[in-house]
């Protein structure tokens, strides 16, 4: 049996992995009791969140990120699809923020989060979502989209591929 030890220092915390090699969470498709799914792409990952989480399935995703992301050697791009996710509690967005700092990987200036879309549809989510930004350090990395915003799909594409900042 293989054990691995994964310790991300910066963020505080730690995780003991037993031969984690598939991920309940890495389907095709959405499943109706799965909450998350997390994809590597061409780009870099795709992560798609759902309904209501609670604090034990962000606890989940974020578990799951961390082995996810020791594959990763490189910048990349990530694509948040946050469409059908409800507000977060508390306790959920804290959990939410530790997997913001994994995935950007601290002060590390050759792995981490290059650009970041993040899709919403929800204004209480879009707001939630954009102060977690603000406060985890990723709000300069990071661009908001919303299906209600004439070509959402492409200003999502120009700033993931070619950088293009929507915002300005």
């Amino acid at each position: 049996m293989l054990f691995c030890e994964i310790a991300i220092l910066y963020a505080g915390i730690y995780f003991n992995c037993i031969n984690k090699k598939n991920y309940h969470c890495i389907t095709s498709e959405l499943e109706e009791d799965i909450m998350y799914k997390i994809e590597k792409t061409d780009f870099g990952v795709k992560i798609t969140f759902k309904g209501s989480i609670k604090a034990e399935e962000m606890r989940q995703w974020l578990e799951d990120s961390i082995v996810f992301l020791q594959q990763i050697k490189n910048k990349f791009c990530i694509v948040i699809d946050m469409r059908d996710l409800k507000a977060l509690d508390e306790e959920t967005e804290k959990i939410l923020k530790e997997g913001q700092i994994c995935y950007s990987q601290g002060n590390n200036p050759d792995k981490g989060i290059e650009r970041s879309a993040v899709f919403v549809d929800n204004i209480v989510t879009k707001i939630q979502m954009m102060r977690i930004s603000r406060e985890t350090g990723l709000s300069i990395k990071e661009r908001f989209f919303s299906q209600d915003e004439a070509d959402w799909e492409k200003k999502a594409d120009d700033w993931i591929f070619k950088g293009i900042d929507p915002e300005e």
